[in-house]
């Protein structure tokens, strides 16, 4: 390992969890983009972030509108050349952009498939370890419990999302955050992987 490389903690211990090179693990990370997908506690703060910015826009337009009673101060202020009730009306403006912007990003980010999307980038990265270190990207479940993987890459794929901390989206509002369940993901990743060859 040179001294310029830089690998992440996580990475590093997943790397050494299933014996592989770290930065290896560490360029296959960058390259699936696994950082800059979002999983389940990514989006509980994005919609925590969302209601936020829409209470303080509510009340920033409160308090615009209360500018309105013409007040001694505020026509003295006013006759002087500057006008405050316009200084709130660049803020709400972003504001309702940011709104829009952070809206659409959750819904996109909660729709379909993408509900759990870091999950199966996780997977593609393990099977991508998987293939440079000449392992097979097999897909199988235990006989007697379902839940439970049967070969050394679905039990790579459960292992990588505890060491991520890739959660899944609680249930309500008040829901405990979960790692996201290995199956779907890995059996994902395998076929995808058998297509391409």
């Amino acid at each position: 390992m040179t001294e310029e490389s830089y690998v992440d903690t996580r990475v590093r211990e997943f790397a050494h969890h299933i014996q592989c090179d770290p930065e290896l693990a560490q360029e296959l990370y960058f390259k699936y983009d696994v950082d800059l997908t979002s999983d389940g506690a990514d989006k509980m703060s994005l919609d925590a972030e969302i209601k936020a910015l829409a209470s303080l826009k509510r009340k920033l337009e409160t308090e615009r509108d209360k500018l309105n009673t013409g007040d001694l101060l505020q026509i003295t202020y006013k006759l002087s050349g500057y006008d405050l009730k316009s200084a709130f009306e660049p803020l709400i403006s972003q504001l309702e952009e940011m709104l829009a912007f952070g809206k659409r990003k959750f819904k996109e980010e909660t729709s379909g498939s993408r509900a759990n999307m870091k999950a199966h980038r996780i997977a593609h990265y393990v099977a991508a370890l998987f293939i440079a270190h000449d392992r097979n990207v097999g897909f199988g479940v235990k006989p007697l419990n379902s839940a439970e993987p049967s070969t050394p890459f679905g039990r790579a794929v459960q292992d990588a999302l505890e060491v991520f901390k890739v959660y899944k989206l609680p249930r309500g509002q008040h829901g405990a955050l979960e790692v996201a369940h290995w199956k779907k993901p890995a059996e994902h990743a395998a076929k995808a992987l058998k297509k391409s060859q």
